[in-house]
């Protein structure tokens, strides 16, 4: 009986680690990205991770982690629009009821925070 008991105890931690390491996390990769987008996406992603190692939504480092982003200077964005939209994602990200939907609203939030960046032509 003690080797199932091994067992089992050597599945928590797999189950844990998958569970701290959702899918959505790869779509806040940025290595792909020229460097000054690179610095946009980073606190994304730094968030993302945190939040989901945290896995209690009330954690005050991932509100913390949050309410930085959304403090952060974004009023030199070519593109306001999508900055008021990155803003408006990342508060709903601080409200989430689930760790799937704090991940999906700060993935929304960094793809409006990308576009901001990116100049507007007419």
């Amino acid at each position: 009986m003690q080797p199932n008991a091994v067992r089992v105890r050597l599945r928590q931690p797999r189950d844990r680690v998958r569970a701290m390491n959702p899918a959505i996390l790869r779509y806040f990769d940025c290595g792909h990205l020229p460097q000054h987008l690179q610095d946009i996406v980073a606190p994304f992603r730094a968030c993302a991770h945190l939040s989901a190692e945290c896995h209690n939504l009330g954690d005050i480092r991932a509100l913390d982690a949050i309410d930085k982003l959304a403090a952060s200077n974004t009023s030199n964005c070519p593109d306001p629009v999508e900055s008021r939209h990155a803003l408006s994602k990342i508060l709903e990200a601080f409200a989430a009821p689930s760790l799937e939907a704090r991940l999906r609203l700060l993935l929304e939030a960094k793809d409006c925070a990308v576009r901001a960046m990116i100049p507007v032509t007419t």
